[in-house]
């Protein structure tokens, strides 16, 4: 039996393993060619230099779309991390016509193809004369970012022990202060880690943005799109790998300083 269970042990850790390197590998391969010396793409980098990466933060579509794309995804993880909360503690705490209706709404922008609802999104953009407003690109990643904190704050309200909440109320406390006090520490951690989900998928949208892109409102994924369908060069890997940086550095600051599992609850 201990060797049967070694055995299935053994074979989901090779699954793993195997699984993590055929996505790891092709992100590991890009951010090694950034660091090429050469002037063309070359795996391996012949000779290491960060001037790809220099040249990257020194070209005005990148820049102008990194100041966007982190404008607009702070936007959504502040501005989502409060509607969602607030959804998420009408739909967890209490019972309402039509919040079957309201769950289904928060999810379905998730399960529709982003190419028809960037289509959509631009048609009614366009008979509504709002072509090229960044805050019509920001209520779109809004509404795709928004499942994601109200998902993850959901799972944190739902763990709240009521009666704690009962007797706080009925010692004398004001719904404010039971809310901040006795509610608001056990959900915190969701509540960021859905932020922080919030925050990447609206900074790495691409499909719905470009459609709604303009001159004025390219988002960084949006430059690097137009940019690698004419040039294929160093260059391109390296706003890549700021693109893969700028996605991974709130997940670990997390999993450093606090902990997914730990965040999420599930670390007893």
């Amino acid at each position: 039996m201990r060797t049967l269970h070694r055995t299935k042990n053994l074979i989901a850790v090779v699954f793993v393993t195997l699984i993590a390197t055929f996505m790891l590998l092709p992100v590991l391969v890009v951010m090694a060619e950034a660091l090429t010396s050469a002037e063309h793409v070359a795996f391996p980098p012949s000779g290491l230099s960060l001037k790809w990466i220099e040249r990257a933060l020194e070209t005005e579509i990148f820049t102008d779309g990194i100041v966007l794309s982190l404008e607009v995804a702070a936007g959504v993880a502040i501005v989502g991390g409060i509607i969602g909360t607030l959804a998420a503690y009408a739909i967890t705490w209490h019972d309402f016509r039509g919040k079957n209706l309201v769950e289904t709404l928060i999810v379905a922008p998730l399960t529709l193809p982003a190419i028809g609802t960037g289509i959509a999104l631009l048609s009614l953009e366009s008979m509504l004369g709002l072509i090229g407003k960044s805050w019509v690109l920001f209520m779109a990643h809004l509404m795709l970012s928004i499942a994601f904190v109200v998902r993850l704050t959901g799972v944190g309200l739902a763990g709240i022990d009521r009666n704690g909440v009962v007797a706080a109320a009925t010692l004398g406390a004001r719904p404010r202060t039971v809310f901040w006090r006795i509610m608001f520490p056990q959900f915190r951690g969701p509540l960021v880690v859905g932020c922080l989900f919030a925050f990447i998928i609206s900074f790495d949208e691409v499909g719905i943005s470009l459609f709604l892109a303009a001159p004025a409102s390219t988002t960084f994924p949006v430059a690097l799109y137009s940019y690698m369908l004419e040039n294929y060069d160093p260059l391109v890997m390296a706003a890549g790998t700021l693109l893969v940086l700028f996605s991974i550095v709130p997940i670990l600051l997390v999993q450093r300083f606090v902990g997914i599992a730990r965040a999420l609850g599930l670390d007893e």
